[in-house]
């Protein structure tokens, strides 16, 4: 969904596998589904794992708590190959719809380096947005933008597997409907939500993920894989 203001800055999370993402502002988001499976581990490069804890939620997944933001950009770096190495052995072609944020940003410059670097089938990859500022993709406030400068420009993925929002167009509604067909034209889909192979987001101080913030038009939103959401400061 999209809006016409800027976002603030954005703090780090919290010890959680969901990052905090604070601001308001311009974005367009996507609200399309993931497949909610926990079927791999997230072993780090280096041995931390003794101070994570995990809770266990049966068929509702598991959390796993990491002590700091480091250490969550690096479990979350490792979550990110060992999905995509999946998805590429079961399909051929591995999803992933990124978010904006400091805890993304230290992921992708991880991810950027050896072992990833090379590690990852980056050519088998797609990359999407769950949400989106209304600036241009130059601005440091877009969320594509940050990732392109930030990992996506430096490791060996196509350019046509780079999906960003597109603000350059008229309004966002419209940038939202074109969204929408991509996703539908990429995941051939008419009817539903795609099912992506991982989903990252974070979670504001209010509660707000993907640009879904409270009261706002868009948590009424149930026929539309995207939608413009104004989210007043």
């Amino acid at each position: 969904m999209t809006n016409d203001r800027e976002s603030d800055s954005k703090n780090p999370s919290s010890p959680s596998l969901l990052p905090s993402e604070r601001g308001e502002g311009s974005r367009s988001v996507s609200p399309g589904g993931s497949d909610g499976q926990s079927r791999l581990s997230m072993p780090p490069q280096e041995d931390t794992s003794q101070s994570w804890s995990t809770m266990d939620l049966g068929p509702r997944g598991r959390v796993i708590v990491v002590p700091d933001g480091s250490a969550l950009a690096r479990a979350a770096a490792e979550r990110f190959a060992c999905v995509v190495e999946q998805a590429v052995e079961e399909r051929g072609r591995a999803f992933v719809a990124l978010s904006g944020g400091s805890t993304p940003k230290q992921m992708g410059t991880i991810l950027a380096r050896e072992p990833y670097r090379s590690r990852i089938p980056w050519e088998r990859v797609h990359i999407f947005w769950g949400d989106e500022r209304w600036v241009p993709l130059g601005s440091p406030e877009s969320n594509a933008g940050e990732a392109k400068r930030g990992f996506l420009d430096l490791v060996p993925i196509p350019v046509a597997n780079v999906h960003p929002w597109e603000t350059d167009v008229e309004s966002p509604r419209e940038a939202a409907a074109a969204y929408e067909a991509l996703l539908r034209e990429t995941f051939d889909e008419t009817g539903g939500a795609p099912r992506f192979d991982l989903v990252l987001l974070g979670m504001g101080d209010d509660g707000h993920t993907a640009s879904l913030f409270p009261n706002t038009d868009a948590l009424a939103e149930n026929e539309n894989l995207a939608v413009a959401n104004f989210v007043p400061k």
